[in-house]
């Protein structure tokens, strides 16, 4: 699916929702003008969206991965970034592989895809110009990917309840499944990384996030 537009046309919030319903996997690439300064480039990003839920967001041209995040905050030193992003497999989330090699933690990863997935997403929403031009693609960019997700429409309402962050690999996304029964505090994910992660268990963490409570399903993984 191929689309493009502008937010007076069709506003970005009612947009993701519709990606979201339609469960599609692509890139969402926005270009934001300032109303004030007519002289200045306009502001680019890319919202990437895996089966309806957002994965990354990057602000072009230069936006730091997760491995430089990790850095700047000094969770890691420059010499383990680069030994582990040359080691990285091509099929798992960024972050998740820094998590399965001890470097990482969860709350680390939650930490990042808060302040820059969903804050960032909120923000964007209120910006008044947007043009915007979403392609259907599977070539996700996994080093910007800390391996968690959110389903589009959730972020946007911002609406009061639960809100579903689960763990996510590019390695078969057709095979990454979750059952949410809304009228049921229980939710399930299955989430297969590696042949070594198959023996694996989950608990829910609690948190907050707008004036809603946030359930995130977490899946450990036995290496």
């Amino acid at each position: 699916m191929n689309i493009s537009g502008t937010s007076t046309e069709f506003p970005l919030p009612e947009l993701l929702q519709m990606l979201d319903q339609r469960q599609v996997t692509g890139c969402l690439s926005l270009s934001i003008s300032s109303p004030y300064y007519a002289e200045l480039l306009p502001q680019c990003y890319d919202i990437w969206l895996s089966q309806g839920h957002v994965v990354a967001l990057q602000h072009q041209p230069h936006d730091p991965d997760i491995y430089t995040l990790a850095i700047a905050k000094k969770w890691i030193s420059g010499y383990v970034s680069r030994k582990l992003r040359k080691l990285s497999p091509k099929t798992i989330a960024a972050g998740l592989y820094l998590e399965s090699q001890g470097v990482l933690n969860f709350d680390q990863l939650r930490s990042l895809f808060f302040s820059e997935v969903i804050h960032r997403l909120q923000s964007l929403c209120q910006m008044p110009t947007t043009k915007f031009e979403f392609g259907s693609t599977t070539n996700l960019p996994i080093s910007y990917m800390t391996g968690l997700a959110i389903a589009a429409a959730t972020v946007v309402t911002n609406r009061l309840g639960p809100i579903k962050v689960f763990p996510f690999t590019k390695q078969d996304p057709s095979s990454v499944s979750h059952k949410i029964n809304s009228n049921s505090a229980t939710h399930s994910v299955t989430h297969p990384v590696t042949k070594r992660h198959q023996n694996s268990y989950s608990h829910t963490h609690n948190s907050h996030f707008g004036n809603g409570k946030v359930q995130m399903l977490i899946l450990h993984r036995t290496l």
